[in-house]
């Protein structure tokens, strides 16, 4: 690939011309969790790794996780209308459920991995951690595209009580509302972090379009002494959101005035983390998660429509695990050998069908560094399934730190998996015939990077490029096929692209950035079923072929702004509002969002006063992130947040 031979003859001028101005200093560490399961210097991995830290959050004004993750590189949020629409993420070309979400390391996808991220928010989180590409040596099935670790934030020190209110407006004549409040400190040894958010938004459209968003977070931090350390943590989430339309979008379909969907989402975890030695640390890890979902329409219907209806889902997963690390620590060479078994079990309920399965798994990792120049992480899990049987996935990366010129230089292969889906598996609704024996889908990753730091890291470039194969998909037949069900592993795509970064600090006061992601998709084997959304020889829809994002961070004593921009290319879809469907080219759009603050700070009855306004679409523009859906235009909201 032309690519590859630019990226190669890029690392040799590095090599043989190091850039001058580069003066090394102590690096600031990144310490993350989901890379290895323990805590680990960034500066180790080999993987692509990107860490939003609370800060960054804070500046942007966001309130709502969609949009912070919609500005990571290879990353394509999909939202679906309004806010509370449904919203899913595609990573360097894979499929919307090909991404592993945990919540402080706790798995949150549904069976089969799918997960709407449109009711996260961002009032809770301390950091976010991303790792791209496949990484089931670790995490087993849903993580063949990505891993999206949300930590949670801590409770430390004195008593701090918070408090903050906003009310805002939307350019089609709707009213937004955000509230919440948190009390964080520790009691000796005992840290405690709990709070609650609440969003309203009556949304963009006309008609029964409302948004509401519950989230209450408790966690809980026991230093029981230095070798010994407990946590607890439990969010709870109750959102509604309303919405007139059907698959094919409001700008097709008659309104309805009664459809909407209700989600009831707890997930706990607790941890005990106890160091027997100074080189051996051992987690026992418990995970619970359940989610509600009641999906209604009622009886004031549209022409046309099917009538009133009502159905609930239920699904839960409770996972065990116990991991073992050993640090060894040479003069020249150390490693981190993480080890562990996990124990998981799946249920989904309907009222149609009532089903379970389990996974037990084994898994060890070696991350390994010489000369604290080049490390390599090598990785291997085994998982043993009730539904798909047993499955080994490897991986390894590398990094090699040229410090006298500060280059990285990474790369590594993986594989990953995802299983299939309860209703793949096993329903029977509509005539459906269940495949109980699918393979999980596969993805095979090759990856390859270079990072730079420039006159005296006052600059930092950052590129890549990636290679996935997916095979082993699932697909759908209205045909049973010759195995007698309509289901089966027969189709095949891939994707290849680039990534590039680049960070500038021209002074402490102002922090630039932007992102430019390359993607080129293609489906290599419908299986011969040929559909308007799958077709073989055409693109993937709703993934564009280039995609950009900038920001621009500036804060100076009580005063901060911040400016972001989002631009998306024009890429394919279906128009869902025809029969026979048809292929579409959905148009490229670029939003801009702005952000600003002011702090005063008082020694009397409070201690600090933030004053805050957040404006999203500020130039108003009319687009559709997907086919036949209306997107939200301009909005503005302000507020006051009080810290006693």
């Amino acid at each position: 690939m032309n690519n590859f031979k630019i990226f190669f003859a890029f690392i040799a001028a590095l090599l043989l011309f190091p850039p001058t101005g580069f003066s090394e200093q102590e690096e600031t560490e990144r310490i993350i969790v989901t890379g290895t399961k323990t805590w680990i210097d960034a500066e180790r991995l080999g993987a692509s790794v990107t860490v939003i830290d609370r800060e960054e959050i804070e500046r942007s004004g966001e309130k709502d996780i969609t949009a912070i993750l919609s500005r990571v590189s290879g990353f394509n949020v999909v939202s679906s209308g309004s806010r509370g629409g449904l919203a899913s993420i595609f990573a360097r070309g894979g499929q919307s459920d090909y991404n592993l979400v945990m919540i402080n390391g706790v798995q949150i996808n549904q069976a089969g991995g799918g997960f709407d991220i449109s009711s996260l928010t961002t009032e809770n989180i301390e950091r976010i951690e991303i790792i791209k590409g496949a990484h089931s040596s670790l995490y087993g099935s849903d993580a063949a595209s990505s891993v999206i670790n949300i930590i949670t934030k801590r409770g430390s020190g004195e008593m701090r009580k918070e408090a903050s209110v906003a009310l805002g407006f939307r350019a089609e004549d709707a009213m937004i509302l955000e509230h919440s409040a948190s009390v964080s400190g520790s009691l000796e040894q005992l840290g405690y972090f709990l709070s609650h958010q609440r969003i309203i938004d009556e949304g963009i459209l006309e008609v029964n379009n409302d948004y509401k968003n519950n989230n209450f977070t408790a966690n809980l931090s026991l230093e029981a002494n230095d070798d010994l350390s407990l946590s607890f943590f439990s969010i709870y989430r109750d959102s509604k959101f309303e919405f007139p339309t059907g698959g094919a979008g409001d700008r097709f379909e008659p309104l309805d005035p009664d459809q909407g969907t209700e989600k009831k989402s707890l997930v706990s975890g607790f941890d005990i983390v106890f160091s027997a030695t100074e080189w051996w640390e051992n987690t026992f890890k418990v995970g619970y998660t359940r989610l509600e979902t009641e999906n209604y329409d009622g009886p004031a219907e549209p022409e046309g429509s099917f009538g009133p209806s009502n159905s609930e889902n239920l699904d839960k997963r409770i996972s065990l695990e116990y991991g073992s690390s050993f640090f060894v620590d040479f003069d020249q060479a150390s490693s981190v050998i993480s080890t562990g078994f996990e124990y998981e079990k799946e249920s989904f309920k309907t009222d149609s069908l009532d089903k379970s399965r389990k996974n037990y798994a084994f898994y060890a990792q070696n991350n390994f560094a010489l000369l604290k120049r080049f490390f390599v992480t090598t990785g291997v899990r085994y998982d043993d399934n009730e539904s798909f049987g047993s499955e080994w996935s490897p991986s390894v990366f590398a990094k090699w730190k040229i410090r006298e010129s500060g280059t990285e230089i990474r790369g590594g292969v993986s594989k990953g998996i995802k299983e299939a889906t309860f209703f793949e598996n096993f329903s029977a609704a509509f005539g459906t015939i269940p495949n109980p024996d699918l393979k999980p889908e596969e993805t095979l990753t090759a990856e390859i990077g270079v990072k730079q730091p420039l006159f005296d890291n006052a600059v930092e470039l950052d590129l890549s490029f990636f290679q996935n194969k997916f095979e082993n998909i699932i697909a759908y037949s209205f045909t049973p096929f010759e195995n007698g069900t309509n289901y089966e592993n027969i189709s095949r795509t891939k994707s290849e692209g680039a990534e590039a970064a680049i960070s500038l600090y021209p002074s402490n006061s102002l922090t630039l950035s932007a992102a430019y992601t390359y993607l080129k998709t293609d489906v290599t084997d419908d299986g011969g079923l040929g559909s308007p959304s799958f077709s073989e020889g055409e693109k993937l829809i709703r993934i564009p072929e280039h995609s950009f994002s900038f920001n621009a961070a500036y804060s100076r004593n009580a005063f901060g702004f911040n400016l972001s921009g989002n631009y998306v290319g024009s890429r394919d879809d279906v128009n869902w509002s025809e029969f026979p469907s048809t292929r579409v080219k959905n148009d490229s759009f670029f939003i801009v969002d702005a952000a600003a603050s002011y702090e005063i700070s008082l020694k009397s009855f409070v201690d600090k006063i933030r004053l805050f306004s957040r404006v999203n679409n500020l130039f108003n523009k009319d687009y559709e992130n997907v086919f036949g859906f209306s997107s939200p235009g301009f909005s503005m909201i302000s507020g006051v947040s009080v810290v006693r």
